[in-house]
């Protein structure tokens, strides 16, 4: 019951959030002013705000879990329910636990191994944290082909043409660059997310990279440390990221 009551609320919060609201005005009002029947209006604000719902649902999710779990306090990961860019970004993530758990593996049983150990509790909660990023990423893709931007900018341009020197008080061109602004608002924030979760993800593989040196005692406790640290860092990114891109959803 308890899981019951906690999926009812998400659902009315996603059908309360601007992303399922905006786009139902934004559908009904594009039709309405394009002078289709009232009902075509009324058809197509549903499908912005059926759209919109899902959307804001997809990118709640990720504050909160991202994802399906596989055991207490471990989520099941798998990249290859994503698309591109977010499942390459996965794997990469998951590529470079592999290989910290290896290096860690690899490690003569000592403080040492402990600490390495201790370590790769974050580079887990990093890898979990790019599986809902990449989820969260993947939401907003599919957002963005349900708007069809390249069909919006050409409905856009052929009402401006239409509209002439008029076209800055032409209710109908309002509504075409208002649905063109937020899908370029969409895929710039997707643009950008990929761009900072490929940076982070790489610098997971740094780490990785660092714990197989450690492992074969080429290093300090200080360097252990400074990998710690880093590590640290990363996920605290990653953790930032995730929580900017689930405000999108209001």
């Amino acid at each position: 019951m308890a899981v019951e009551r906690h999926a009812g609320a998400v659902a009315v919060r996603a059908l309360r959030s601007p992303a399922a609201i905006g786009l139902g005005v934004a559908g009904a009002g594009i039709v309405a002013v394009a002078g289709l029947p009232l009902l075509a209006a009324a058809g197509a604000g549903v499908a912005g705000y059926a759209i919109g719902a899902v959307l804001a649902t997809a990118l709640r999710g990720g504050r909160r879990s991202g994802g399906r779990r596989a055991g207490p306090g471990r989520e099941r990961i798998d990249p290859f329910t994503l698309g591109e860019p977010w499942r390459l970004r996965v794997r990469e993530a998951l590529n470079a636990r592999s290989r910290y758990v290896t290096a860690v593996e690899r490690t003569p049983d000592g403080p040492l191994r402990e600490r390495l150990v201790d370590i790769g509790s974050r580079i887990d909660a990093g890898v979990e944290e790019c599986w809902r990023i990449a989820n969260q990423g993947n939401a907003l893709g599919k957002g963005l082909r349900s708007l069809d931007p390249r069909q919006a900018r050409a409905s856009l341009a052929a009402a401006e043409a239409e509209a002439g020197g008029g076209a800055d008080a032409d209710p109908r061109v309002a509504a075409l660059r208002a649905q063109v602004a937020s899908a370029e608002r969409m895929a710039a924030t997707a643009a950008d997310a990929d761009d900072r979760l490929r940076l982070l993800s790489a610098r997971l593989e740094e780490s990785a990279a660092r714990a197989v040196e450690l492992s074969l005692g080429a290093g300090t406790d200080a360097d252990v440390a400074g990998l710690g640290s880093e590590v640290d860092e990363v996920v605290d990114q990653l953790e930032s990221l995730r929580l900017a891109l689930g405000e999108v959803a209001g």
